[in-house]
């Protein structure tokens, strides 16, 4: 398995638990079981602490739903990309719902990508919601 696949496999896996159980209310052993990738692995890409192996998840699945780093893609195309990811795994929109106004590292996170976003692109919630209601 390639390292970009390991991590998105992890990163879903780290997101479903942070959305069944609770802030931070997992374990490495139940990410390590449920993706069928040993600790060592994980904590070789991710790091020991939970709260890093979050922000990692959530930095990828940002990356693999917007493309935020990239700055050359059209509006469209990273809409289209957006909603084909949602699609198969909601998880990331629920965590960006639930953390996004919060002051701890996850808040602030998901407000930088907010804000590299906004620079590409009109990013609020009508512009989303007639984009969802048109697919």
């Amino acid at each position: 398995m390639e390292k970009e696949q390991l991590i998105t496999k992890v990163s879903r896996v780290i997101m479903q638990l942070e959305i069944q159980k609770g802030p931070l209310k997992w374990s490495v052993s139940e990410v390590s079981r449920e993706s069928q990738i040993t600790r060592s692995l994980i904590y070789y890409h991710f790091g020991r602490k939970k709260n890093e192996l979050l922000l990692i998840s959530l930095e990828n699945m940002m990356e693999v739903l917007f493309s935020y780093k990239n700055e050359n893609l059209k509006e469209e195309e990273r809409l289209k990309r957006a909603l084909s990811h949602l699609r198969e795994n909601p998880e990331p929109f629920i965590l960006w719902y639930l953390y996004r106004l919060q002051e701890n590292e996850f808040g602030n996170f998901i407000r930088s990508v907010e804000a590299s976003l906004s620079k590409l692109i009109l990013f609020n919630d009508y512009v989303l919601a007639l984009t969802l209601n048109e697919h």
